[in-house]
């Protein structure tokens, strides 16, 4: 069989100009989805990312809000205990020591990043001297208080009392801290904030 001459031949100019566009329309779908094929997985990376420290942030808030509040109690108890320490009403001390007790256990397990390590030593250090202060109530019985103990017990509440009052005082400054950090990082949407027009 015998080859055409034609096929030998170069083609029209046009021809050659129709492929060249063809191949040049379907160049930017191709590089567009290249595009979107590598930027996806980063904006749900980033998406993740964004979620899991929301989260974060939301535990560490209730985690603060929920220490706080278990401070707040257990100061309370202390006052009540040295109240009672005053009036000799024996039975309502130890009543408030187990309380107590209980309370500070849950302040350090709700405060493990939220206040210094000496804060959680001297929490330690507070159920200690609170055992040794309740044991000495007990012993009441068979070997009365006298005025001196009675005063010794009262100022090793207090002291215990005050360290309290400063972890407390640390753990609503970092409620605070907290508060504007997601407060200036929120972005503004909506409207400007109003001015104030002096009226």
């Amino acid at each position: 069989m015998e080859v055409p001459p034609w096929i030998f031949e170069q083609p029209p100019g046009w021809v050659s100009w129709l492929v060249s566009g063809v191949t040049l329309l379907g160049f930017p779908p191709a590089f567009v989805g290249l595009v979107l094929a590598w930027v996806q997985p980063r904006r749900t990376v980033r998406a993740a990312e964004a979620a899991e420290k929301a989260a974060r942030d939301t535990r560490d808030r209730l985690r603060s809000y929920d220490a706080a509040i278990s401070c707040l109690e257990a100061i309370r108890l202390l006052r009540e205990i040295k109240a009672a320490l005053n009036s000799a009403q024996w039975e309502s001390m130890l009543d408030r020591h187990e309380q107590l007790a209980i309370v500070l256990i849950q302040i350090k397990e709700r405060s493990q990043d939220l206040v210094t390590e000496a804060d959680r030593k001297s929490m330690g250090a507070m159920l200690r001297e609170l055992h040794k202060i309740e044991a000495q109530i007990r012993l009441r019985s068979s070997r009365p208080l006298d005025t001196e103990a009675l005063a010794t017990l009262a100022s090793r509440l207090q002291e215990q009392l005050n360290r309290l009052v400063e972890i407390s005082a640390r753990l609503h400054a970092h409620q605070e801290i907290s508060h504007d950090t997601r407060r200036k990082s929120r972005p503004h949407c909506g409207s400007s904030p109003r001015k104030d027009d002096g009226a």
